[in-house]
């Protein structure tokens, strides 16, 4: 069953000539869908995929189809979703690598001979795969074959907590002890004394003026990485704690910004505003914006989806 909540958002902060939420948007609930909700991701049929410590779902608008390790998955926790080019799912788990096509799941437990711990998947624009581990670093599945990029000066950059590629087919690789860019071969290290907020780095994003915005698990503000360089921007919430675990960009060009602690905040460049309803209660995990612009957040306790009219 799903529930529909017509409201209007409170705010906090708000500049009037700005549109806000209104009366018009709404909130979608999918009871019996409590828990938390790890990783989501829409594919190219508009089916949402929802990760979680009990396996994956497939939600197709009216209904969800369960997937566990008793269906073929290698692990039921699932932390990451992609699909690839050819139409196949993958899905990343402490187990390894589950890869769902038409006969059923493939499963990858290791990587050259070691236990993968999958924390993030990545398809860049030459078809290649990009595998984030939380123990061994960065893996490169290409057409030549599977190539390690492990940093040995640093273990707790290979602990991979995101991968984005942006519009300049560049691929950043977000750890918890730096953010680190992939071009043309090469590879360029990010941390707080470059200007990030913090170090350990939960969230890339780009927005639709192709500005790249970087959030981190242990900084008050998020950072906004253009024109080569990076400035922190202050979420302005009066909170002590903006940990940021997730972000995207609404119809109207909002960023929405995921808070550990303090839900969720738009930001649409002159003023931040907390959403005090809305998300399901908890941490928000994850966060997308589907083909028709709609909102989906993923917290500790459940799901929900954001309609705005």
């Amino acid at each position: 069953m799903i529930v529909s909540v017509v409201f209007a958002v409170a705010c906090t902060g708000v500049d009037e000539s700005i549109p806000a939420p209104n009366e018009l948007d709404i909130w979608e609930y999918f009871p019996g869908r409590e828990g938390p909700v790890l990783a989501l991701y829409e594919d190219s049929d508009s089916h949402l995929w929802i990760g979680t410590p009990h396996g994956v779902s497939k939600y197709d608008g009216s209904g969800f189809e369960d997937f566990t390790s008793q269906d073929g998955l290698v692990n039921d926790t699932v932390l990451t979703i992609i699909q690839d080019f050819e139409g196949d799912l993958w899905f990343g788990t402490p187990g390894g690598i589950s890869i769902l096509v038409e006969n059923g799941f493939i499963n990858i437990s290791t990587l050259a001979g070691f236990d993968a711990n999958v924390s993030s998947l990545l398809e860049d624009e030459d078809d290649n795969v990009w595998i984030g581990t939380s123990n061994l670093g960065v893996w490169f599945a290409g057409h030549g074959g599977l190539e390690s990029f492990f940093d040995d000066n640093c273990l707790e950059c290979n602990i991979i907590n995101t991968l984005f590629e942006d519009s300049r087919g560049q691929v950043w690789v977000g750890s918890q002890a730096d953010l680190k860019r992939y071009r043309n071969r090469g590879l360029r290290s990010f941390t707080v004394q470059d200007g990030l907020a913090g170090s350990d780095v939960t969230s890339v994003y780009e927005d639709s003026n192709g500005v790249l915005w970087v959030g981190t698990f242990d900084g008050d503000e998020i950072t906004q990485f253009e024109g080569g360089d990076f400035d922190q921007v202050s979420l302005s919430n009066g909170a002590d704690q903006n940990w940021i675990t997730a972000i995207t960009q609404d119809r109207q060009e909002r960023l929405w910004i995921g808070v550990a602690q303090n839900g969720v905040i738009l930001y649409d460049g002159l003023v931040s505003r907390t959403l005090f309803e809305g998300p399901p209660p908890g941490i928000i995990l994850s966060m997308i914006t589907d083909q028709q612009g709609d909102i989906w957040v993923g917290t500790s306790s459940g799901l929900a989806k954001y309609i705005s009219k």
